[in-house]
């Protein structure tokens, strides 16, 4: 599991990050969590949005029917702990809205610190990793790859990355490590590298099947469609960029992969397709800032397709929109008011007779 952190605590895990966005609904979350000693005065204490339903070696132990958001610790109860492995499953009710969960254990009020977990069945000869030792030997390679990739030794970062994750797949930096190892292979913002894109679109497609639930995954998945569409394989981008919102409906990145599809389409003479695409975007995303860009972009379609007079139209509205921004939605943001007014500058050039 990958905690997103919050200003709530360090261990809030996002539930729809990894199950994806739905109401009225449950996610079932496992671990296997080994305490070195017997431990029969522990307590389970942790939160949930919405209700929570805990089952410790295959006993339901607690029950909290309930619709809220969660506070820390709000939920505590006895949970004794086996020397050894212990199974964990914690059944995450969601009405509507978020969807969250925390959970710890402590004895005599104190957490434990020493207990290991996996996410996997144990076996008999399973290695255990405390946490936070097993993410330092895993960042510690990492810095040795990030190091060995600014100094340009691209060829020997590659296995340095490699190594993160053969070695510690479970770190906080595993999918890091797959992610710059696909920048080394190729770079879609033109950084240093292999020039290998088919090598990267591996790495990426490596990243999105074993760290599917990680937010890098929604950059990766993007990036994907921008390496396949630069080598080419046009297909094969636009099926990328149409499967993101199937895969991740509530990310940040959604508006912009329909961006960039709408922008593959204009590429490919598909004016109507890619007008609709970008007419979508706005509906869909009123909040974004792809906003812009979709209405700067249907104006360029409509120029590209020879209706001059629709592009016309369509430079005005985008104008005045980009107008709007920098002066009321983005008034104290000097940073959004610098790229306004670049897109007012090059909507002046185009609407100059």
């Amino acid at each position: 599991m990958h905690f997103t952190g919050s200003i709530q605590g360090p261990s809030y895990l996002e539930l729809h990050r990894i199950a994806g966005s739905f109401n009225h609904g449950i996610s079932i979350c496992a671990a296997y969590i080994y305490s070195p000693t017997a431990r029969p005065n522990a307590m389970f204490s942790g939160s949930s949005d919405d209700g929570l339903k805990v089952i410790l070696n295959g006993k339901k132990i607690w029950t909290n029917q309930i619709q809220r958001s969660p506070t820390y610790d709000s939920d505590q109860f006895a949970a004794p702990l086996l020397q050894g492995w212990n199974s964990l499953i914690c059944v995450v009710d969601d009405v509507i809205g978020g969807h969250l969960l925390t959970a710890r254990f402590l004895d005599a009020a104190q957490p434990l610190t020493d207990l290991q977990i996996a996410l996997d069945p144990p076996t008999t000869d399973a290695v255990r990793h405390p946490a936070a030792q097993y993410n330092e030997k895993a960042a510690t390679l990492m810095r040795t790859a990030d190091a060995l990739r600014a100094e340009g030794k691209l060829a020997e970062a590659i296995p340095a990355y490699e190594a993160v994750v053969n070695q510690y797949p479970l770190a906080d930096v595993a999918p890091r490590a797959l992610y710059g190892r696909a920048n080394v292979f190729y770079s879609v913002e033109g950084e240093k590298s292999l020039n290998k894109p088919q090598d990267a679109s591996l790495a990426l497609q490596s990243l999105l099947d074993r760290y599917g639930q990680d937010l890098l995954a929604e950059y990766a998945l993007l990036e994907l469609g921008n390496i396949q569409q630069a080598a080419g394989e046009k297909a094969q981008a636009e099926a990328t960029y149409r499967a993101f919102e199937g895969r991740f409906p509530a990310s940040s990145l959604a508006a912009k992969s329909q961006v960039e599809l709408a922008r593959l389409l204009a590429g490919d003479k598909k004016f109507e397709d890619a007008i609709l695409t970008y007419r979508r975007v706005i509906k869909q995303y009123p909040q974004s800032d792809e906003v812009m860009t979709a209405n700067v972009g249907i104006a360029d379609a409509y120029r590209l397709s020879g209706d001059k007079v629709k592009a016309r139209q369509q430079y005005q509205l985008a104008q005045a929109m980009a107008s709007d921004w920098h002066d009321n939605k983005y008034g104290i943001d000097v940073g959004k008011q610098a790229w306004l007014r670049g897109i007012m500058d090059s909507l002046r050039m185009q609407l100059v007779p």
